[in-house]
C-alpha cells in the first residue's frame, strides 16, 4: 500500500535492515520470521530464529520461544511450525506451545495432517499435536487420509500389519510375513511371500 493511500497506516512495515534472513508470516504482513545472531552466556556469537512485528521488535507473546534453530512457518491463522535445538513443534500466534518440541521431522501432507518422525519411527499428527497414526513404523505413511488397508512394518520389530481407515492397526504388526491380494490379506509367522498361500497360518479379508 503507497503512502497516501488511507490504509497505509494500518498496513505499513518498518522492520530494520538487521537480520539476516526474513520471511513474511502472515497476510496482513504484521509478523515476520527473520534469522539473527546474538552473544550467549559463553560469549559466543550464534545464530538463531524468532518472531517480530511490522517495526522489527521481538513479537511480545513469543518470549518464550527464544532460540529457535529454523525459520518460523505459519501454517494457518494460529499455528506457526518451527523448531528449537533441532526439534520441531508448533506454537500458537497467541503465545503458547501447541504440539510439543519432541519431532525430528514435521512433513506437511496433502490431507491437511502431517508425518512426524522421531529417531527411526513415523507416524501422523493434526494441527493440534493429536496423533492419528502411532509414531512406530519404518517409514513415512502414504495414503493422503486413506490410511485402510495400508501395509505398514513396525520399525523395532520389523513385524507387519495393515492400518484402518482411522489410521489404527486392524491387523497387528505381530506377522513376519503379510501381503494383501485380491481384497484379502494374507499373514503369517512362518509363511513365505512368494510362494503358496498355504504356507501362511491365516488369511482375513479385507
Amino acid at each position: 500500500v503507497l503512502p497516501e493511500h488511507p490504509m497505509y497506516p494500518l498496513t505499513k512495515s518498518d522492520v530494520p535492515i538487521q537480520y539476516k534472513e526474513i520471511s513474511i508470516l502472515n497476510s496482513s504482513e504484521s509478523l515476520y520470521g527473520v534469522k539473527h545472531e546474538r552473544t550467549n552466556n559463553m560469549e559466543e556469537t550464534i545464530e538463531e530464529y524468532t518472531i517480530v512485528d511490522a517495526e522489527g521488535k521481538e513479537y511480545e507473546k513469543m518470549n518464550d520461544f527464544w532460540g529457535l534453530s529454523s525459520m518460523p512457518v505459519l501454517y494457518d491463522l494460529n499455528h506457526i511450525l518451527t523448531s528449537r535445538n533441532e526439534k520441531f513443534g508448533f506454537v500458537s500466534v497467541r503465545g503458547y506451545e501447541s504440539v510439543p518440541f519432541i519431532y525430528d521431522e514435521i512433513i506437511e501432507r496433502d490431507d491437511s495432517l502431517f508425518d512426524v518422525r522421531i529417531a527411526d519411527c513415523w507416524g501422523v499428527i493434526d494441527v493440534y499435536g493429536k496423533t492419528i497414526v502411532s509414531i512406530k513404523y519404518n517409514a513415512q505413511i502414504k495414503g493422503n487420509g486413506k490410511f485402510d488397508n495400508l501395509l505398514v512394518i513396525d520399525t523395532l520389530s520389523k513385524r507387519k500389519g495393515v492400518l484402518g481407515a482411522d489410521g489404527r492397526e486392524k491387523i497387528p504388526t505381530v506377522y513376519e510375513h503379510l501381503m494383501i491380494q485380491d481384497k484379502i490379506i494374507y499373514c503369517g509367522r512362518g509363511g513365505y511371500e512368494y510362494n503358496f498361500y498355504y504356507n501362511f497360518f491365516c488369511k482375513n479379508i479385507v
